[in-house]
């Protein structure tokens, strides 16, 4: 069986990832080791050696952060981490072969992708891009996310896009984006979801006032956590909760002390404190550029037996929760609709949703919703 070589930033237990893009990324390796590929994680090591442990590259290299990301904001590289590309193709050039696949993961950055392409150029093997969250600065809908001024990438992405023997995104309305704006792609590209990768098992619950809906996640304003308490704030029969590393986010600070703060915990920690204290999840993006994602977070409770509340762009990810009436979702502008439905949500229509969460559970969890993905790279034979 041949080798996949999985390119990524993040991975479980590597530095300091242990997010839900972390996790997603450990769902599709143990897929693909299930389906019987030889899969070698490739991370980095920012000024530190180049190794192997445990199936995991650890690829060094020396970062010079500042100088780097100058290059890249004046358009001369792709990305800040191109020294990562650099080291990875010439660490991996020797032993990649023609039959074996780079699979490049992105949530966000475009180095993963460029050694992709590089690696393929070299050895002939076959591409697929990973494609979880659009790239930063390049366009979606016409849209941008990163205001700031930095030469788009559109063209790049466009000619990694041409090389790319398979496309996966996370998400339809991404998927249907990247189609319109490339329409080579179409016979090419396919939408799996992450689903949730930790079954856990979900016993009775009873609502009761007052109901605690919590936060758990990033705190950036492309989440915008403080959300929550503009919709949540004043309505008696909620007791709100904040998890993360929320200490350095300003928008927060003015009701830091009258609200639970608990920090962050670790993703173990986190699943047991859930079930015991969590009634609702509440879930946010708040740009209209991040439509193209799909939290991960949504499948978390999911897994969870968690009713949800989402603050979100028009997306699937707001049409899975409203179709399958497992919460409800609203344009993340809509904080007197938020508050309204908060304000007459009933214990009897709680518990309808977390009968609906439950039901739908089985079918989400990552290797049923993951296992096209092997089909898919099997195909390219």
């Amino acid at each position: 069986m041949p080798t996949i070589y999985f390119i990524t930033r993040s991975f479980t237990n590597v530095g300091t990832s242990s997010g839900g893009g972390a996790l997603a990324r450990q769902a599709q390796v143990d897929v693909l080791k299930a389906c019987g590929y030889n899969v070698k994680v490739v991370v980095p090591n920012p000024n530190g050696p180049s190794y192997e442990e445990n199936g995991i590259i650890f690829i060094g290299f020396k970062r010079h952060k500042k100088f780097w990301s100058g290059l890249e904001k004046i358009g001369i590289i792709g990305d800040a981490f191109y020294p990562w590309v650099l080291a990875i193709h010439n660490y991996l050039k020797t032993s990649v072969t023609k039959s074996d696949y780079i699979m490049s993961v992105t949530g966000g950055t475009i180095d993963t992708f460029l050694v992709g392409k590089k690696l393929k150029e070299t050895t002939g093997c076959k591409l697929i891009l990973s494609y979880h969250d659009p790239i930063n600065y390049t366009t979606f809908n016409g849209l941008v996310v990163n205001k700031q001024y930095i030469f788009r990438k559109d063209h790049i992405e466009k000619k990694i896009m041409l090389s790319a023997d398979l496309i996966f995104t996370s998400s339809n309305t991404f998927k249907d984006a990247l189609t319109l704006k490339y329409p080579f792609i179409s016979n090419r590209i396919h939408n799996f979801y992450f689903g949730y990768n930790d079954l856990q098992k979900t016993d009775a619950k009873t609502f009761q006032y007052p109901l605690n809906i919590a936060y758990a996640g990033s705190f950036n304003v492309h989440q915008s956590p403080e959300i929550l308490h503009k919709v949540a704030f004043g309505i008696s029969n909620y007791h709100m909760l904040f998890l993360g590393y929320y200490e350095h986010y300003e928008p927060i600070k003015p009701f830091l002390n009258d609200k639970e703060f608990l920090g962050a915990l670790d993703h173990k920690d986190f699943l047991k404190f859930a079930k015991e204290k969590i009634d609702i999840g509440f879930v946010s993006l708040t740009n209209n550029y991040l439509a193209a994602c799909f939290p991960s977070k949504i499948f978390e409770y999911i897994n969870l037996g968690l009713p949800i509340l989402g603050a979100l762009p028009k997306s699937d990810a707001m049409d899975f929760i409203n179709q399958n009436n497992i919460g409800k979702a609203f344009h993340f502008t809509e904080v007197a609709a938020m508050r309204k439905y908060l304000s007459e949500l009933t214990i009897e229509e709680l518990t309808v949703q977390r009968e609906n969460v439950l039901r739908l559970k089985e079918q989400l969890y990552f290797k049923e919703t993951l296992g096209g993905m092997c089909k898919q790279i099997k195909n390219l034979n």
